[in-house]
């Protein structure tokens, strides 16, 4: 296996479309991990010195950590939530947002609260081509190399609730919603699952109908059935497709009554 420690953006993107099976390196806990290594890339390209690493208000540089970004207060209160749901200091200390985004797991903690923020990416295109490009669109036709997370001003509410079989456990489901309350109805609400599809996935038609429903006219029961035909949970090794459907009906239960409080 080769190793490439490039300069620059520019260089990086060369060595990208000119190394066959090559992948870029941020922080490594993906790459290093036993489920990567199997694949067995041609070539590691190191992303240490591109300097990617500032943080400034409503904007992350992708190789930003983890730690650093639970205790910025530049950011908001959400995204530093979700850095801190990966409990383990050690890992925070190494994995980059940009890694984690470009890991494109189901069980990721980042990704949901990105979408519910309408965060967006800044990439390079091998072509060498700046682009952005929301993160739910991104997610799902990954390219290129991520440099930042940009978050708009928009005072959105953040729900997140995360379960999980121990702390240190990557989640058993995730859901995160992101709202606004404008009189009696939820504004451009967003919600992202994770674990109940190969990919995080956005439940349009659950958003949709909370959406033109007025608050005090949410039926639970709906809203559940609702969701239940937007995502694929499958069996695994930490909890089955049955479990998991109770537990995003748990957590929508809980998102209705917040988003009721709240009006």
């Amino acid at each position: 296996m080769n190793y490439f420690k490039p300069k620059d953006i520019q260089e990086a993107l060369d060595l990208k479309s000119s190394q066959k099976k090559s992948v870029f390196l941020a922080g490594g806990t993906n790459l290093n991990s036993i489920q990567y290594i199997s694949n067995n890339p041609g070539a590691l390209i190191s992303l240490e010195n591109l300097n990617l690493a500032s943080i400034r208000k409503n904007y992350i540089g992708s190789m930003a950590t983890l730690e650093e970004i639970r205790i910025n207060k530049l950011l908001p209160a959400s995204i530093r939530t979700a850095a801190a749901h990966i409990v383990n200091r050690n890992i925070r200390n190494i994995a980059t947002i940009g890694g984690n985004i470009a890991s494109n797991k189901s069980s990721s903690d980042m990704i949901g609260v990105l979408i519910a923020l309408d965060a967006v990416l800044e990439y390079y295109t091998l072509k060498k081509e700046k682009k952005n490009a929301p993160v739910s669109a991104w997610i799902q036709k990954p390219a290129g190399l991520i440099t930042a997370i940009k978050i708009p001003e928009q005072g959105k509410i953040i729900y997140q609730r995360r379960f999980s079989r121990t702390k240190n456990d990557i989640p058993l489901l995730k859901l995160t919603a992101g709202y606004k309350i404008t009189g009696d109805r939820v504004n451009k609400i967003i919600i992202a699952a994770g674990c109940v599809a190969p990919k995080i996935i956005t439940l349009d038609k659950t958003s949709e109908y909370l959406n033109r429903t007025g608050i005090k006219d949410i039926s639970i029961k709906k809203l559940q059935s609702i969701a239940q035909s937007e995502i694929f949970p499958v069996r695994d090794q930490r909890a089955g497709a049955v479990y998991k459907r109770g537990l995003l009906n748990a957590s929508l239960e809980e998102l209705a009554a917040n988003i009721q409080n709240e009006n």
